[in-house]
């Protein structure tokens, strides 16, 4: 199971990963025909990172339930990431009403392992998704809240805590508070060498419209 889950990794992580789909697929199937329930929702979790959105639901969905049918608590565990990856998923769907399920459960599974940051990371994830639906007020009233909760706890200012409320301001024409935010996140997340890589041109609209907005 750990030799096919392995091989599988390389070949994604070597930007091949419609070749470790294969490997994964042994890994899910001897996994799962032998009760070994933490390595089977590994095996799902990968092959939900890999093909097309449809399929990513399709294997997360699988993981999820059998999730909630394990008795093992470390195949527990797993469950937090693959809510916040389902949501994601649906996300890009533009469905953004499941999305906002999603995060909501991944917030309740963390708050009850006490986890602060990633309770704090799927209320944002929340707070985005109630942007995307038109309801920008409250996105900015929860934005405001976990940024405060992130100083409460000591934890780090986060670039894009101030990206999302850089772009409720701006959506309820506050253009002057909106830079300001703008230029507050491109500050903490232009070295973030994944914005660099696939999202640039986030990088410089934040860093336009930290200098200028009409």
């Amino acid at each position: 199971i750990r030799y096919n889950l392995e091989r599988g990794r390389v070949f994604r992580s070597s930007g091949f990963p419609e070749k470790g789909v294969d490997y994964f697929l042994k890994a899910y199937n001897v996994a799962n025909a032998n009760s070994q329930d933490y390595y089977t929702i590994d095996a799902l979790h990968m092959l939900a990172l890999i093909g097309d959105i449809k399929d990513q639901i399709k294997w997360s969905n699988i993981a999820i339930s059998h999730i909630e049918n394990s008795k093992d608590l470390n195949s527990k565990n797993w469950l937090g990431a693959l809510l916040n990856n389902t949501g994601w998923s649906y996300f890009n769907l533009e469905n953004y009403d499941e999305a906002l399920k999603l995060f909501i459960k991944t917030e309740l599974f963390y708050n009850e392992l006490g986890k602060i940051e990633p309770t704090i990371i799927a209320k944002w994830c929340q707070a985005k998704m109630l942007r995307y639906l038109g309801r920008v007020h409250e996105s900015l009233d929860l934005q405001l809240t976990i940024e405060k909760e992130r100083t409460d706890n000591s934890l780090s200012e986060d670039g894009y805590i101030h990206e999302e409320i850089a772009e409720c301001l701006l959506t309820l024409g506050l253009k002057k508070e909106a830079s300001i935010r703008f230029g507050n996140a491109y500050n903490l997340l232009s070295t973030d060498v994944w914005l660099q890589k696939d999202e640039l041109s986030r990088l410089e609209r934040m860093k336009e419209l930290s200098i200028n907005i009409d």
